[in-house]
């Protein structure tokens, strides 16, 4: 189960099609935890999703899906289809085509070239290219990281981002660096809680926070949105006995998210009471 900060719960999802012309043979689901339902059904880590299935993750669900060109983490609250789009109403007829993001976060890493629809249209991204796609009441933003995409004939550059309908692709915002990281090591009386704390600095009105409890970030604790209300961050969670890895992201006024922090680990060790 979630631990949560007081906040906004992280909407996310990596989505990747492939090319309209070639037989969509379908992806892996690698990992998934929490309420994810696929296709209508339930499915676990190793299962083979067909071209064309619907995935909708609940509010604490994450997943991470290979789609044989990419790699896609799903996380909380986010509708796709995987190499196709919803079928018409009253439509019995599945339409095969390029994966369809309804809404959510999607964040992708491409190996070759992909398609992605949208209520804005289709994001064009170029291979070895990582972004972040944003889908909120209709309202489509794209963050890219690395690479380059390109949305209604507007190109964006590494390190810039597009919200559809308010002009140009704007620079995001930066990583956020650690000005004190957590200690990496801290010891506690039993299975009591430990404080953890750590002091971050950068320009944000929102923070994205996940906390995990692997290195790859696939088994989630926390994945929250947090008010930046000033440029330091005071990062507070009481964490029980074991390994979390810490990381957090900057979000600006307009919802274009830039790149995460350096990771941060810690190991709470239970000593004898």
């Amino acid at each position: 189960m979630l631990a949560r900060f007081a906040g906004l719960i992280a909407v996310c999802v990596f989505v990747v099609p492939a090319s309209a012309d070639t037989p969509k043979k379908g992806a892996t689901l690698v990992s998934a935890e929490g309420k994810l339902a696929v296709g209508g059904g339930s499915a676990g880590s190793g299962a083979a999703i067909v071209a064309g299935t619907g995935i909708n993750a609940g509010e604490d669900a994450h997943a991470e899906l290979d789609l044989g060109d990419a790699r896609i983490a799903v996380a909380p609250q986010t509708v796709f289809h995987v190499f196709g789009s919803p079928a018409p109403k009253g439509s019995k007829k599945l339409v095969v085509s390029d994966s369809t993001l309804t809404s959510g976060v999607v964040r992708v890493s491409t190996s070759k070239a992909t398609t992605i629809n949208t209520p804005a249209g289709k994001v064009l991204l170029d291979a070895a290219t990582d972004a972040k796609l944003h889908v909120d009441k209709g309202v489509t933003r794209v963050s890219v990281h690395k690479g380059s995409a390109k949305l209604g004939g507007v190109g964006i550059a590494e390190g810039f981002g597009l919200r559809v309908g308010k002009g140009k692709p704007a620079k995001l915002p930066d990583a956020p660096v650690w000005t004190a990281m957590p200690k990496s090591k801290l010891t506690t009386k039993g299975e009591v809680p430990a404080e953890v704390k750590a002091v971050l600095g950068g320009v944000a009105t929102v923070w994205h926070v996940q906390v995990a409890m692997n290195a790859t970030f696939t088994e989630f604790l926390t994945d929250a949105q947090l008010e930046a209300k000033t440029t330091t961050l005071v990062f507070e969670q009481k964490l029980t006995p074991g390994r979390y890895w810490v990381r957090i992201s900057a979000i600006d006024a307009v919802g274009l998210e830039g790149p995460w922090s350096a990771v941060a680990p810690t190991e709470i060790i239970s000593a004898k009471p």
